[in-house]
């Protein structure tokens, strides 16, 4: 791994091969952004279980502002769950949807076809990262209280957003939520593959397929995490 200046700002199309200056998932460097985006969530989740009521919500508004982009639903959902925390809506779409879409994105990154010191780079890891510091250091306080119901909830309402996002997608030829293709990705070029390769209707459904499987995944986890502290009391 090394760094050289004159890539930092530069931008590449992820299908080109003849790519140089990458890194490879779970490679040293992509560990070690794992590791350093670890240190800053447990230090977030930390200080924010320190703080008092006033201090949680400075820390969550300062947060959902710092994480703001125009193209992830993830970190308006949490600008929504910072400005009105009592809320139960956004904390199940937190929880069952945005907090495994953003631990994918870490795992399996498509900004590999960058420099792991680049201005692409560090926006995918950084931005991924602070949203799961935040969902995180609300569940560790037990301010999010995942429900089995919020699995269904989660589900219909990310599929009523992927109508317009579709056709958004379809017009300017653009991947957000990833419903045209799967951009390099491990994990969905399985699903790509598996639907016939062609994206389209038959993608988007193994795509729900997969995204519900998920939050049903994450439904369990919550589950041993709570009886965990069950019997601590």
């Amino acid at each position: 791994m090394h760094f050289c200046l004159e890539d930092f700002w530069i931008y590449r199309d992820g299908s080109d091969p003849s790519i140089e200056n990458g890194f490879e998932i779970f490679s040293t460097a992509h560990f070690l952004w794992l590791a350093f985006l670890f240190l800053l969530t447990l230090i977030y989740t930390v200080s924010y279980r320190k703080s008092g009521d006033k201090g949680r919500s400075n820390m969550r508004k300062w947060l959902a502002l710092f994480s703001l982009e125009i193209c992830s639903l993830g970190e308006y959902t949490i600008l929504i769950d910072a400005m009105w925390p009592e809320n139960r809506l956004t904390k199940q779409l937190l929880a069952f949807a945005f907090l495994p879409a953003a631990g994918m994105a870490l795992m399996f990154p498509t900004a590999t076809v960058y420099p792991p010191i680049s201005i692409f780079a560090i926006h995918q890891f950084v931005m991924h990262g602070a949203i799961v510091a935040y969902i995180v250091a609300r569940y560790s306080e037990k301010e999010i209280k995942p429900r089995y119901p919020g699995i269904w909830m989660s589900a219909i309402i990310i599929g009523i957003i992927i109508v317009p996002i579709y056709h958004i997608d379809k017009f300017f030829g653009v991947n957000y939520m990833f419903i045209m293709r799967d951009e390099g990705n491990p994990v969905l070029g399985a699903i790509w593959n598996l639907t016939g390769g062609g994206g389209g209707i038959s993608y988007i459904l193994g795509l729900a397929t997969l995204v519900i499987l998920v939050m049903h995944i994450m439904f369990l986890i919550y589950k041993v995490l709570g009886n965990r502290r069950t019997k601590r009391k």
